[in-house]
């Protein structure tokens, strides 16, 4: 495991390793033709590499409180494998992520769960971003490591990050025949069971699929802003 002393050096040179493959990225790029970018293939070992050291040394994070909930998650974890009670569907609310704690917790230290969880965060993204351009997914990759969201959803609210990068795969699979649809589908049900805040995009990417109409959809988003500004806090009571 690494020292806790070291936890205040992760974010800082987790940023400026993203700057440096950005500029070397940016290097990379200039002057190439779109057709170069998308469809020639290039090598993905040198970002691949990164992602595998990004699981593991943020996986096995020491817990500590420079990383907003891991302290808190820490914890139930040691009060989930205090219990019992094997969490389950019938429980409702998000009992799938209490079923994962629950099942880590009998064979291995929280550390090593946080580190399934990184997995579980970082993998998703990586196959969506190779679904989106096999060729040279490591660029497309590299806007969601520059997120400012990244790092944070990776570490503090990693319930969330979890969920939401099931939705973007789900994204990659909501085309195609009817078994991308039912793969889209579980993980939608997935996602939704490990976070229900992902329940708004879910109902976005379903909607969108079902109506592709833009004019509609635009007309409505300018319609929510006036929404928000006259009922937004009697819309936003009822919904809660």
């Amino acid at each position: 495991m690494f020292s806790i002393e070291y936890a205040r050096f992760y974010y800082p040179i987790f940023l400026i390793l993203v700057s440096a493959l950005s500029i070397i990225q940016y290097f990379n790029i200039q002057g190439k033709s779109t057709y170069n970018l998308l469809v020639k293939q290039k090598s993905q070992v040198w970002m691949f590499l990164f992602i595998v050291l990004f699981i593991w040394i943020v996986g096995l994070r020491p817990v500590s409180g420079r990383f907003g909930d891991t302290i808190n998650y820490a914890e139930n974890y040691r009060l989930i494998s205090l219990s019992s009670r094997v969490p389950s569907w019938q429980d409702g609310g998000e009992w799938l992520f209490n079923w994962i704690m629950y099942r880590c917790s009998r064979i291995m230290s929280v550390n090593y769960f946080f580190l399934i969880i990184e997995i579980l965060y970082v993998v998703p993204v990586y196959f969506a971003c190779k679904r989106l351009i096999k060729q040279n997914q490591s660029l497309l990759l590299l806007f969601c490591l520059g997120a400012f969201s990244f790092f944070s959803y990776g570490t503090n609210g990693i319930r969330n990050g979890a969920a939401c990068s099931l939705v973007i795969l789900a994204i990659t699979y909501i085309q195609g025949n009817i078994t991308n649809k039912i793969v889209c589908a579980l993980l939608c049900i997935s996602a939704y069971f490990i976070h229900h805040s992902t329940a708004l995009p879910i109902l976005a990417l379903w909607f969108t699929y079902l109506f592709p109409q833009p004019k509609p959809m635009f007309y409505f988003w300018i319609f929510s802003i006036f929404i928000s500004y006259y009922f937004g806090g009697y819309v936003s009571n009822f919904f809660a």
